[in-house]
């Protein structure tokens, strides 16, 4: 290959650090709406401009306090029936749910520990739970966001 079509080609190659984040996608199923993401500042902002339409807020992390993504979750109706599975959830996972009761399940990929937590959605108002992972497992970022996400 010669060197000026080597240098050509390095040129039209995107620069990753210049390459903005993708949107997050808003992912409906069984009634449900929710999305996953906040990796990056890009997608906290995001995230945080589109909180007011989620009722559920759930934030996975480690004892630490460091974002928690790469984790299994699972949202449950009172039947038990799953209306969402996400693999590689985290650190942020919101949801818009009718009123009523659901559980959470969520386990990172490498623990065979799976935490339960039920939960009620009220008519008005928003649940926001953080589920701490003491064991290693999953994919750990610094808890160190510019944009603050509440």
């Amino acid at each position: 290959m010669s060197a000026a079509f080597a240098t050509a080609v390095y040129a039209q190659m995107p620069d990753e650090q210049n390459t903005p984040a993708l949107p997050l996608e808003v992912m409906s199923g069984n009634g449900v709406s929710y999305i996953n993401g906040g990796i990056g500042d890009e997608e906290v902002a995001e995230l945080k401009a589109k909180a007011s339409e989620f009722n559920l807020h759930v934030l996975l992390t480690a004892p630490q306090g460091e974002y928690l993504s790469d984790a299994q979750l699972r949202l449950l109706d009172v039947n038990g029936t799953v209306l969402v599975s996400v693999n590689n959830a985290g650190p942020y996972f919101y949801a818009h749910l009718q009123p009523g009761n659901y559980t959470i399940e969520t386990s990172t990929p490498d623990v065979s520990v799976v935490k339960t937590l039920k939960i009620k959605i009220p008519t008005k108002g928003t649940v926001k739970q953080q589920i701490v992972f003491r064991e290693s497992g999953g994919i750990i970022t610094p808890h160190t966001p510019t944009t603050k996400l509440e």
